[in-house]
Formats: structure tokens, C-alpha cells, sequence
């Protein structure tokens, strides 16, 4: 956990310091997160596990300075993303919450089943 409070602290004086970042608005980091992911599938395909560390690291900090635009225009924030991703992963894992093992054909269809639901605006925001 302090690892992620140092690497925010990290972003956020590159946000000050940085022009280039600096000069970037929400958005802004489209084409390098095209790049990035690109970069990560590249990695995948080659197996090459170093890279791909390094190239998440990259799409991560892309995903922290987004978080931080859409803050300073009062949109959301890093949490609250992190808040929506686990609210997703319950509306499509439910059985983690009743430490179920389920099969993968189960898991798939629950999954499958979630996504349609949030698709027709049925889903319910935890």
C-alpha cells in the first residue's frame, strides 16, 4: 500500500514539474495508452515477462494521471475508479463474497450474464 501512496506522490510532482504532462488535458493520453497497450500485447506474444512489467508500469501511470486531470475538473478520482472496479468485479463475481468455488463454464456464464445486465442498464451500483 505505500508503495502506491509513493508512486502517486511520484506522478503528482511530475504533474507539476513536467510540462509535457502538465499541458495535458483529460484525454490527452489516448495515443500513449494506444502505444502502451499495443506495447503490452507485444510483450505478451513474446513472452517477454520484464517488458511487460515495465510496460503495465507505464500503462498505470497513464491510468494515475488521467485520475488526476479528471479530479482537477472534478469529475472523479483514483478511488473512486478503484471503487468502481471492485463494485464491477462483485456484480460479476458474486460468489466471491460467499467464498464460492465455482467451474469455469459457471464462472463465464455469471460473467456473461452480469455484462448483459449492465448492458440494459439493469445493473445496480454498489
Amino acid at each position: 500500500m505505500f508503495e502506491f501512496v509513493y508512486f502517486n506522490q511520484i506522478i503528482t510532482k511530475s504533474m507539476d514539474l513536467d510540462s509535457w504532462i502538465r499541458n495535458k488535458k483529460l484525454g490527452g493520453f489516448v495515443d500513449a495508452l494506444k502505444e502502451e497497450t499495443n506495447e503490452v500485447i507485444e510483450a505478451y506474444q513474446k513472452k517477454d515477462f520484464e517488458n511487460l512489467k515495465d510496460e503495465l508500469g507505464d500503462i498505470l501511470s497513464c491510468w494515475l494521471i488521467s485520475c488526476k486531470l479528471a479530479e482537477e475538473q472534478g469529475l472523479f478520482n483514483a478511488q473512486d475508479v478503484i471503487n468502481s472496479a471492485i463494485a464491477k468485479s462483485i456484480r460479476r463475481r458474486p460468489y466471491i463474497l460467499e467464498n464460492k468455488k465455482v467451474d469455469k463454464d459457471e464462472a463465464y456464464r455469471i460473467w456473461q450474464e452480469a455484462k448483459l445486465k449492465e448492458k440494459n442498464g439493469k445493473s445496480i451500483n454498489c
